[in-house]
Order: C-alpha cells, then structure tokens, then sequence
C-alpha cells in the first residue's frame, strides 16, 4: 500500500508528460520530419491517458483535502503524514523515475493508437514519431519538467500546509454550525406545522354550537 501511494505522484506526473511529448512530437515532426509516424494514426490514446492522468490529479487532491480535514478536526499532523505518504523521495531518483515512466507511457500511446488503427509497428522509431532522436528529446525534456515541476508544487503546499489546515478548520466549522443551526430549527418548524394545522381544521376559530351554549 505504501509502495502504492508514493507511485501516484511519477506516475501521475509521467502521464501528464507523456500527452504533452506526444503532441510536441506530432506538431515538430510534420516540420522536421520526413515521415511523422504519428499521422498515420488516429490519437486516442490522449484522451484515454490525459484522463487517467486527471483522474490520479483527482485522488491526490481528496487524499490531502481528507488529511487537512482530519487534521482540523484534532489528529494531529495528518495533513504532514499524508504528504509525506505521497511526497517525491531522493530529487534524482524521482526525476529518473517520472522520465522512464514517460517513455513507457508515450510508447503505450502510439502502441495503442497503430493496433487501434489496424497498422503495423515498425520499430522503436516508429513508436517516437519517426525519429529516435526528436522522439527521445521531446519525451525527455518533458519528463525532466513534469517531475521538476511535481516536486516544486509539492514543497510549495508543505510551505502553506498551515494556511491549507486552517481553510480546513474554517469549512468544519462552517459545517457543524450549519448543521447546529438546521437541528435547532427543526422544532420550531414542527411547533408551526402544528399550529398550521389546527388553525385549518373546520372548527377552528368558530364559536360554539347554539346548543352547546343552551346547555
């Protein structure tokens, strides 16, 4: 489960990378290249893989909005122990990890794309738009930037975790507050239905049958 949570973050970096080199790769290549490969396919696969990419972004985001609210509520440093769990380890290990991942992720894209599309793959190259340099460049530099990028996004919300944790505090307590003021109103709209309600009946504010009153 640990090894599981602190793959989220290069993966989810490695995914983002890998959409932004394949368009870098399609948009150089009909430039640069003699043969885009990735003309000869249609490009699902960055919609598949952009939203796997959003959907990690997503379970990030609820992983530290639930720990800033546990925190909130008085668990002391949750908000810091699941940053921790999700946080980018050694700075080199983790670039090298988010630009492997980003290789194997843009080569499942165009692998995906060409069986998709009914053609063959013509080698390593092929799977990089046609150029192993050009391909490699581009799958590189923005490998080297999603992770930089990951790692500086987190160290700046380590730097605000307090400013995070008290935004927290303030929506718990917007909440039970409303909640306090929606049980306390309860009774009081019960008190009026009533009220309503026998204010309606027939009877209701009529006076006294004459024989009722010659008794």
């Amino acid at each position: 489960m640990k090894l599981l949570r602190l793959m989220v973050v290069p993966l989810c970096a490695a995914l983002c990378a890998a959409v932004v080199a394949h368009n870098l790769i399609d948009v150089a290549g009909d430039d640069l290249l003699p043969h885009d490969t990735f003309d000869d396919a249609a490009h699902g696969s960055r919609l598949l893989f952009g939203g796997a990419a959003l959907a990690l972004i997503a379970t990030i985001l609820g992983i530290a909005v639930a720990a800033a609210i546990r925190e909130a509520r008085g668990v002391e440093a949750a908000f810091c122990r699941a940053l921790r769990s999700l946080a980018p380890g050694d700075g080199r290990a983790f670039v090298a990890t988010v630009v492997g991942l980003t290789f194997a992720a843009l080569v499942a894209m165009q692998g995906l794309d060409t069986v998709i599309a009914g053609t063959e793959i013509d080698g390593l190259a092929s799977l990089l738009g046609g150029s192993l340099l050009l391909g490699g460049a581009c799958t590189l530099v923005s490998g080297v930037f999603a992770a930089l990028g990951a790692r500086m996004l987190f160290e700046r919300v380590v730097s605000i975790h307090r400013a995070v944790v008290a935004f927290a505090v303030a929506l718990v307590r917007r909440a039970s507050s409303a909640a306090t003021s929606s049980r306390a109103a309860r009774p009081v709209r019960r008190r009026r239905r009533a009220s309503g309600a026998v204010a309606s009946t027939p009877s209701a504010g009529r006076a006294p049958p004459p024989l009722a009153l010659a008794s």
